[in-house]
């Protein structure tokens, strides 16, 4: 296992600086870019992360989410969300990116009455981004959704909508997973896990705190990690570089005692 931080630490901040943010922790080698907002991948950053790789910095990208939803129905709106998520994982290639973060997406008020229909368009929307992510040799990874409404929101979901989809891993969200309930059953219930973001919560909405603040049972989690011999990146996902930081050395002391 890895450690990583996430730029989700300056999503909140119009000044934020993508490549000061890394350049000032030489420490840290592993880096979500999280591609929206005023941090989004355009071409001046993507300059300056590929500089960086060659220094043995690595990423990985977590593909735009905002207003983005994978499992809607109407195939024109659901044409033009999936335009910008393939265009993520095209910017991600060029960082050689390990692997590219999605959100599943979400019943609409139509789907919430036809929830085939939205299970039918996301398995759709996942064999498009396979094999966009297999022609540029990058992984793409599902989050663990929160929301009653969010698909991928049970450990039953994870299975089930990536069964016979070749090109597809998960990723478990365990701040998403304890609002849900039981972040082992969904850590134990992720097929082809390969990515997690580590942050904590009161159980009751998603706070992004470090791990050990909230309630999640980090030793049962770790211990399940270790149990599933899981090799990918621990990512720090916070709202403030202070709690990342915070954050990984929480994780670093977890890991000394498995």
């Amino acid at each position: 296992m890895e450690l990583a931080v996430s730029t989700l630490s300056i999503y909140n901040r119009r000044d934020g600086d993508v490549i000061n943010l890394i350049r000032e922790h030489p420490d840290i080698k592993n880096w979500e870019i999280l591609d929206e907002g005023y941090h989004r991948l355009d071409n001046n950053l993507i300059r300056e992360l590929k500089a960086m790789s060659r220094n043995n910095i690595r990423f990985s990208v977590h593909a735009p989410f905002s207003s983005i939803n994978l499992s809607e129905s109407d195939i024109s709106l659901r044409t033009k969300f999936l335009e910008l998520v393939l265009a993520s994982i095209d910017r991600a290639a060029e960082i050689d990116a390990r692997v590219v973060v999605v959100h599943a997406g979400h019943l609409s008020p139509f789907t919430f009455w036809f929830p085939d229909e939205a299970a039918k368009a996301l398995s759709e929307s996942l064999q498009v981004l396979a094999k966009r992510g297999k022609a540029n040799g990058v992984k793409i990874a599902v989050e663990t959704g929160m929301r009653p409404w969010d698909m991928f929101n049970k450990p039953e979901d994870m299975a089930r909508y990536l069964d016979g989809i070749e090109g597809i891993w998960s990723c478990i969200d365990t701040g998403h997973a304890s609002v849900n309930g039981d972040v082992i059953s969904f850590i134990q219930g992720s097929p082809r896990l390969y990515h997690a973001h580590i942050h904590d919560n009161s159980g009751e909405k998603d706070e992004h705190l470090p791990p050990g603040r909230g309630s999640i049972n980090w030793q049962g989690v770790f211990k399940q990690f270790r149990e599933m011999d899981y090799r990918g990146w621990l990512v720090a996902e916070n709202h403030s570089l202070e709690e990342a930081l915070e954050g990984l050395d929480y994780i670093k002391k977890m890991l000394k005692g498995f």
